[in-house]
């Protein structure tokens, strides 16, 4: 899934659920986060001295080392799931341990989680897991490890994620093959409505609401039905335009003061800003501070699930 879905289609569901715009507006801005809090900061707390070093949800290189993408991947991206699970079935017969199945029994445990979180950051953790469990969809028969089990070419050169299938997984309105599978014809939107029916299902149970998908399954069949991107997210401000304008910055930018200085005109700059939490805010109190709370806490959740599955692989993912 890409923007579209964890930002713009998410927002919409969360509101026909029953969530408030604000409420929306939060869930919707944390799960396409978790695709942009890809670079660490250090932030100095003027008034004790004190650094905070935040964990990032992505990375924008696959080739990391395996340490930094077992953390990143299987918990935020490419959840494990059923590796024998009918969608799963393969013409060369392999199945994989880590394998990413949709609607999976450790990305929904991940969600009921966030639905029991703290009141403070519950927003923000839902909105995290419903990221991660968007793409058990976009993302299935895919592992979060440099594996050949990803190729999609004759020739079976270890990938991580859909590297080697590009961006198509996670196009709107897009059709594609996947010549490993069984069922090799893919349709996004097919998937995508899918995951969409059972999020707003999960936040209709959770809400207690008795919201219409069927209503909801029909505006959102129009709204993807056009091939042309801006057409589609002009339709969705159209939609819903108590959805803000996403800006990927803005949280950062509200509680934290980035000085930059002459490095930020050298191209590929590696030398890090200088960062401090703004004058006159309680860090706690931010947007950006409880997200990455929420980071945190999803992480450790996803870690204390996964444990005993990487352990079949000779992996403490505890540690890693």
């Amino acid at each position: 899934m890409n923007k579209e879905f964890h930002y713009w289609i998410t927002g919409i569901i969360a509101y026909k659920a029953g969530f408030s715009a604000e409420e929306a507006n939060i869930i919707a801005y944390s799960s396409q986060y978790v695709d942009d809090n890809n670079r660490g900061k250090k932030i100095l707390d003027k008034s004790t001295n004190k650094v905070f070093t935040h964990y990032i949800s992505q990375t924008m290189d696959i080739l990391k080392p395996k340490n930094k993408l077992l953390r990143i991947y299987p918990i935020f991206h490419f959840i494990p799931g059923n590796p024998v699970c009918a969608k799963a079935r393969r013409r060369d017969g392999k199945m994989h341990l880590l394998n990413t199945t949709p609607d999976n029994e450790t990305a929904n445990s991940l969600l009921q989680a966030a639905f029991q979180a703290d009141p403070a950051s519950r927003l923000y953790r839902i909105g995290i897991a419903t990221h991660s469990y968007a793409d058990t969809w976009g993302h299935q028969n895919f592992v979060g490890w440099h594996d050949s089990f990803n190729a999609l070419g004759l020739n079976p050169i270890p990938n991580i994620g859909h590297a080697d299938a590009l961006h198509n997984p996670d196009l709107v309105n897009f059709s594609w093959q996947d010549q490993r599978l069984v069922e090799k014809n893919i349709n996004n939107n097919h998937r995508l409505l899918a995951a969409a029916q059972a999020l707003f299902q999960h936040y209709t149970h959770y809400l207690k609401t008795t919201a219409d998908w069927a209503s909801l399954k029909a505006d959102l069949t129009k709204l993807i039905s056009t091939p042309d991107e801006q057409v589609r997210i002009k339709a969705y401000r159209a939609y819903a335009p108590w959805l803000q304008s996403y800006d990927e910055h803005i949280w950062f930018s509200e509680a934290v003061a980035e000085e930059k200085g002459i490095l930020q005109y050298i191209p590929f700059n590696v030398f890090p800003s200088k960062c401090a939490w703004r004058d006159g805010i309680t860090k706690e109190k931010t947007d950006w501070y409880k997200f990455q709370m929420s980071v945190i806490d999803h992480e450790q959740g996803g870690i204390k699930l996964l444990k005993n599955i990487f352990k079949q692989i000779d992996v403490n993912i505890a540690v890693v």
